[in-house]
């Protein structure tokens, strides 16, 4: 557990995202099991005020598994140069979310100009704004639609005084 704490902080188990798919494809089982419940449980280092880790447990039927999500683990996903709906946008979102839930954090500073990056324009910023978080004590039951706003720059030739 030192070890966790030290790289990923600790859980933030108040702030827990849930939510539950349904699988028609299992319909000779009863209907517990006909679901797939996925809890996403932020983790925050002391003194930081950013989720930089999720615990993923995914429950369905008898199966149960898990693993984490780390914040530099972006750079493992598909990134086109000219699209903001690769998996790596989507997981960078997808922490986004979470900083949201803990910290209600709704823009987020883009370091790395390689995502979110369309048409070579590179993004100054990203902000969220959710659509559709419902739920009881902080745990959300539903899908998480937010909408995403990326103002670009817009420079031709990079110019440090203007770009």
């Amino acid at each position: 557990m030192e070890q966790t704490v030290k790289q990923i902080g600790y859980p933030r188990w108040d702030k827990m995202l849930a939510s539950k798919k349904k699988d028609n494809t299992k319909a000779w089982r009863n209907s517990s099991a006909d679901s797939t419940y996925i809890y996403n449980i932020p983790f925050v280092r002391e003194n930081e005020n950013y989720v930089n880790a999720s615990l993923n447990l995914k429950i369905s039927g008898a199966d149960t598994t898990f693993g984490y999500s780390c914040d530099w683990q972006y750079q493992q996903f598909q990134n086109t140069p000219n699209s903001v709906t690769d998996s790596a946008e989507n997981f960078v979102v997808f922490l986004m979310v979470l900083d949201y839930t803990v910290f209600g954090h709704k823009k987020f500073i883009i370091k790395d100009t390689s995502i979110f990056k369309e048409k070579g324009r590179n993004p100054f910023y990203v902000t969220i704004e959710p659509q559709n978080l419902g739920g009881k004590n902080n745990v959300v039951y539903s899908e998480f639609c937010f909408a995403i706003d990326i103002p670009y720059k817009n420079c031709q030739t990079p110019r440090a005084a203007t770009c």
